[in-house]
């Protein structure tokens, strides 16, 4: 899958008003998500560039019912597109330590709160992240 990724990020103060504008494309349930991103010590402190690669083990909890997603982008010529593999995993811990015995660095943690929906052929989410505020 090819991802184009743009971030707008909104006041809290109105997240409601963009959530109710935007009502009625964000199809889906509110979910939690949890996202451990990992790099190769050299990609440490330096800009993403064309071959950049980022790997990401995601918990996603939707009606208390979890699922995990494994997540490699490789970032394109183009600035904020990647290509993007992306497979369900049962074991995360397995995964976890497969990563670091492979030379990977944890680098961040991110939870967020998400809707989800669709504008044309456009995926579209709103984001709570914690410690960093709402997005489009």
């Amino acid at each position: 899958m090819k991802e184009i990724e743009v971030k707008f990020k909104i006041a809290d103060s109105d997240y409601d008003t963009v959530k109710s504008i935007l009502e009625k494309h964000l199809t889906s349930k509110e979910k939690s998500q949890r996202d451990d991103v990992f790099l190769l010590p050299e990609q440490i402190g330096k800009p993403i560039i064309a071959g950049s690669k980022i790997y990401r083990i995601r918990t996603v909890e939707v009606d208390g019912i979890k699922k995990s997603l494994f997540t490699l982008k490789v970032q394109t010529e183009k600035p904020l597109v990647s290509d993007e593999y992306e497979f369900e995993i049962a074991d995360t811990q397995t995964a976890r330590k497969a990563l670091l015995a492979s030379g990977l660095q944890k680098r961040v943690t991110v939870q967020k709160t998400r809707i989800e929906g669709e504008i044309h052929q456009y995926n579209l989410c709103l984001d709570e992240v914690a410690g960093l505020g709402v997005f489009i």
